[in-house]
């Protein structure tokens, strides 16, 4: 074999082992789909053995993918690709923190007449901001759905402020 053959055999295998490498890298901070239909009441009560069910293959939104999180309110900014990814309509997802799923939340539209008791992003409402820039590049996560309807009416305490996601965040320099 020639030298540049050898060197090109190399490369290759180098590259190969490299896109393997990324690819199972686990995410610091990240929000997957669910890969299995988890069903209306889990969403609704928050009552789910969400450790049991199946994730997407890739995250919807990485740390890859995160300009800023906002701990206090959980209001993240994001990359404007992130938007073209995003689910329509009630689809549950789950936070993962380091590699460990952290809670079960659900992607809604203002649309919808249901009441989550869990996390809820709502990637069609616009939040408020004085930057015109990051004002469309911004997702809440919400205690509910409507936003605020867990406070007031569900009894499973609120996952969001988990220091595991605060520690994540913490080490990506990430949190606002």
């Amino acid at each position: 074999m020639s030298f540049r053959r050898f060197t090109l055999v190399l490369m290759l295998c180098s590259s190969a082992a490299y896109t393997c490498v990324q690819s199972d890298r686990p995410y610091s901070f990240a929000i997957y789909r669910t890969a299995e239909i988890v069903g209306l009441a889990p969403l609704l009560t928050g009552k789910v053995d969400w450790a049991r069910v199946k994730l997407g293959d890739h995250p919807l939104i990485s740390d890859a993918d995160l300009v800023a999180y906002d701990f206090t309110n959980h209001v993240m900014t994001v990359k404007p690709e992130v938007f073209r990814r995003l689910p329509g309509g009630e689809v549950p997802f789950v936070v993962v923190a380091d590699g460990e799923r952290i809670y079960l939340g659900a992607f809604t539209t203002w649309l919808s007449s249901k009441t989550l008791c869990i996390p809820s992003i709502v990637p069609d409402i616009v939040r408020p901001s004085f930057d015109m820039a990051e004002r469309h590049n911004t997702l809440s996560i919400d205690d509910g759905y409507p936003p605020s309807y867990r406070s007031a009416k569900c009894t499973n305490p609120d996952p969001r402020s988990d220091e595991r996601i605060r520690q994540a965040l913490a080490a990506l320099g990430k949190l606002k």
